[in-house]
């Protein structure tokens, strides 16, 4: 699990993020990411922030939405370091991470479409 500090925490934010940013797809995961002004992060937060949005189309059961959430989270703490600065990100899982209902997914094959979001990022 990434440092809370990472956290992209408000509902603008989000709304931001989700309404104008970019999105690259992946078999897992959607993720879309916006560039924001540096005079956004104070001197001391870090230069990017990350969220995680399991919903209940997803799945209706909780365990199921939270085992996926701390997957992609750990997958996300792994890479950390190679995500560009003065970003926004916000992954979303598909339904193909679910097999019969249940999480079939690990941090390795989250960790795979990570670099390869990586490797094919926009940098503007």
């Amino acid at each position: 699990m990434y440092s809370r500090e990472y956290s992209l925490k408000t509902r603008y934010n989000f709304r931001k993020v989700l309404n104008y940013g970019e999105t690259f797809k992946t078999q897992h995961l959607i993720i879309r990411y916006l560039k924001v002004d540096d005079s956004v992060f104070s001197k001391d937060e870090p230069k990017k922030k990350f969220a995680i949005i399991v919903s209940n189309k997803f799945s209706k059961k909780a365990v199921v939405q939270n085992r996926v959430r701390r997957v992609i989270a750990e997958a996300i703490r792994l890479n950390i370091e190679r995500f560009p600065n003065n970003y926004y990100y916000v992954f979303v899982p598909k339904k193909s991470c679910l097999v019969d209902g249940k999480p079939n997914v690990h941090s390795q094959e989250i960790g795979a479409e990570i670099d390869s979001f990586l490797s094919k990022m926009v940098i503007s």
